[in-house]
């Protein structure tokens, strides 16, 4: 497990940074944060000590630790929703930019990974003993009126175990529950922005996007964490039944994949032979074409000229 970032560079981190110092200055000027004695303030600064400890452990490279003002502790955990079996989301979509209700409809499609929720935390000095953490939250998914339940439901959690660190208990109730608490139980849905009108959290920190904005960071990031699955996987290649971990396997555009050595001697058995109209992918039910840019990456640039003289 990766160790914890330290840097303002994640999600929203420097913005979400800000607004927790606002936030907290905000309480300090109305008197909501008590002044404790010097006793207390160590048995609180040592709380937080563990339960730092603790969320580094069991977070890793998904929690990154962001700069404060006086030394207080502040972090940002990017939290996955849990979704064993993948999940799907139905995007209300409008034709030709036609904003109109009667243009739109809904485009259903399934991911297996899920773009993670960004929780952003600042500990004052009177956490646990007297306050709830300073906390934001973030989704490029999300619409604000439901990040604005979450922040409701997490406060709720807080007031059921006033006094004890709660930090880990806000993060696993939004990896386990918050997808069931709005209402997505069979499916995620996203809808047009007037379709959502309700009080937003100041706690929220989001930019309004259109539909088709959240529907292609969600589709770009499952992609991407498919492919890094596939990497640290291990695969047997149908071509000789080796098992070889991802990194060693080539994927075709139609989803094949085989290990780099068998198409590597598949490309250039054809090349030597002069079949190339042959040199398609090795799956005998699929017949998919193989990129220009991968057979030159294969073949080496000898045997790419002779490829690309065949083809004329």
């Amino acid at each position: 497990m990766e160790s914890p970032r330290h840097d303002d560079e994640s999600h929203g981190g420097a913005a979400a940074t800000a607004l927790l110092h606002e936030m907290l200055l905000r309480a300090r000027r109305d008197g909501e944060e008590p002044e404790l004695s010097d006793e207390q303030l160590r048995s609180n600064d040592q709380l937080q000590e563990d339960e730092m400890l603790a969320l580094e452990a069991i977070y890793g490279d998904n929690i990154s630790i962001l700069s404060a003002k006086d030394g207080l502790r502040c972090f940002q955990v990017h939290v996955h929703c849990e979704i064993p079996d993948g999940i799907s989301v139905s995007a209300e979509l409008s034709r030709d930019d036609n904003r109109d209700q009667n243009s739109r409809f809904f485009d259903t499609f399934s991911v297996q990974h899920l773009a993670p929720i960004s929780f952003t935390c600042l500990m004052p000095p009177s956490y646990p003993s007297h306050h709830a953490p300073y906390f934001t939250l973030s989704s490029q998914w999300l619409d604000t009126v439901k990040v604005s339940s979450l922040c409701l439901m997490l406060d709720t959690i807080w007031s059921q175990q006033l006094g004890l660190e709660v930090v880990y208990g806000w993060v696993q109730w939004l990896q386990s529950s918050a997808l069931s608490h709005l209402g997505f139980n069979d499916g995620i849905v996203i809808q047009q922005p007037d379709s959502m009108m309700g009080p937003v959290d100041v706690r929220v920190v989001a930019e309004i996007v259109s539909v088709e904005s959240a529907v292609q960071w969600l589709i770009s990031y499952n992609e991407e964490q498919c492919h890094e699955s596939f990497l640290i996987g291990l695969h047997d290649c149908m071509i000789c039944f080796t098992e070889r971990a991802g990194i060693d396997f080539i994927k075709l555009p139609c989803g094949h994949y085989f290990c780099q050595r068998c198409m590597e001697t598949y490309s250039r058995m054809h090349v030597a032979e002069g079949t190339v109209l042959k040199l398609l992918c090795p799956n005998d039910k699929c017949g998919g074409i193989i990129p220009p840019s991968l057979l030159k990456r294969m073949l080496g640039d000898k045997d790419f000229e002779r490829w690309e003289r065949l083809t004329l």
